[in-house]
This record gives structure tokens, sequence and C-alpha cells, in this order.
């Protein structure tokens, strides 16, 4: 029951509205308090304000309106709020499209003519895999790589796209990034990552890439943890940060 309600995952607009509906009950309640303050003490007050409402009648409201006020605000949350995959699917989004590339834009590189350029691309408000597009220029020089993060709930994956070199073999390629990088793959090994030995290969827009695939496992609670969240974006801003600063002249095309 607690896993269950800890999913709960309630847009915007539902929460707004409940919010609406504290400020009502809450308005309601003073309101009415009011009035019986007012005829307690005897004050006469014209139109509205001076009903010959019964004392007993209004002390009914304002306990009518402060009992259902919690069992409204639980109902609003069973009905709006999404739970189970869907809710699931949602917390890892936001980590992907909003969280890690708040993260990636907040990195500088002293030795870049211009700010690193941003793209992430997800595949719907639900995608639970994205792709990050850094590009910078240096000395007229502009280059690019590309990554793929995943986060299946337990497990996340970084896929590190290294254009596909003509002049070389898979294997050739993939051995020269692994020591072009391996500063990089290093410090991404001490933060749990584990390499994937096997080279990998992918194609994009008819462009061939290299695929270095990393794996790191995720704590049962990451999915509802901020702490744990803005770590893991901020991990991966550092490792791209480290990727860029090292690989520049070897790596990125």
């Amino acid at each position: 029951m607690l896993q269950d309600f800890r999913q709960l995952s309630v847009p915007l607009w539902a929460r707004m509205l409940v919010l609406g509906m504290v400020g009502i009950v809450f308005v309601s309640d003073v309101v009415l308090i009011a009035i019986l303050f007012l005829q307690d003490v005897g004050f006469g007050t014209p139109a509205l304000l001076t009903p010959k409402v019964p004392e007993r009648w209004l002390s009914s409201a304002v306990t009518l309106l402060s009992s259902i006020f919690v069992p409204v605000v639980v109902v609003a949350y069973l009905v709006f709020a999404e739970t189970g995959v869907n809710a699931l699917r949602k917390k890892s989004n936001e980590i992907l499209s909003r969280l890690i590339p708040e993260c990636l834009r907040e990195i500088r590189f002293p030795s870049l003519n211009e700010k690193l350029v941003v793209e992430v691309s997800p595949t719907t408000s639900h995608s639970t895999r994205c792709r990050y597009s850094l590009s910078g220029c240096q000395n007229g020089s502009t280059k690019r790589i590309d990554l793929v993060v995943s986060i299946n709930v337990r497990k996340a994956g970084i896929v590190v796209l290294v254009r596909l070199q003509e002049s070389l073999s898979v294997v050739d390629a993939y051995n020269s990034i692994l020591i072009n990088l391996r500063h990089t793959l290093e410090g991404a090994k001490r933060e749990g990552y584990t390499l994937m030995e096997a080279p990998a290969i992918e194609k994009i827009d008819n462009q061939s890439f290299v695929a270095l695939v990393l794996l790191r496992p995720l704590s049962n609670d990451f999915l509802w943890d901020p702490a744990q969240k803005l770590h893991f974006a901020q991990d991966f801003a550092t490792f791209c940060h480290s990727l860029v600063s090292e690989g520049w002249d070897a790596v990125l095309s």
C-alpha cells in the first residue's frame, strides 16, 4: 500500500484543483465562523450577513465542511493521480527530459569559444530513453558527440556514440576509444558503472557509430528519492564534461 502511494504522480492541473478546493473550504470556514461571532456579540449587519440563520445550522455547516475536507482531497488525488507503470515511466521521463538537460546546460568549458549546446530527443512524454547531442566550438572547430541514456526502474544505461571512421574496423575503433577515454571510463567505473566489453555498432541517419555501453544498478527507491535523482543527473553531467574534455581531439567529430 505504501509503495503504491509513493508511485502516485499527480498532474499539475489536478494539484491546482485540489489547492482551489482547500481554499474554498478554508474561506467558507472563516466566513461562517465570522457570522457566528457577529451573531454571538450581537452585531447586526445588513444584507447578506444578517440572515435569521439559527446558530445550530451555522455550526453544523462549519463541522460538515471541516469533516469532508480530508476525504475530498484524498478522493481527488485517487481520481486524477497516475499509478503503476504510467507513474514509473513519467518519473523516469522527468529525469531524462528535464533534470539531466538542466544539469548539462550548467557545465562550463573554459577552452570552448561558446557554451556547449545541448539537444534532447525524447521520443514521447513517457519515454524512458533519451538521446543527447552535445556540440561546441573550439578554435574554429565545431564538434559533436551523441549519448543515449535509459532508465529501467532499477538499472540505468549510458551509450556513448562515436562516429566510425571508414579507415578503421569496429574493433580497432573501439580499442582506440577505450585508450583515449581511459580516465573518463575509469571515473565512471568508480561511480558504479560497468562497461560492456564487446564493441557494438549503431546506425543513425545512415551513419555508423561505435557504441560504448555502460550499465549501472539503481536502488529500489531511486525514482522516489530527489537526492538520488539529482546526484544521478549531476554525475552524468560530470561524466559528459570529462568525456568532452578528454576526447575532444581524438574522439569527437
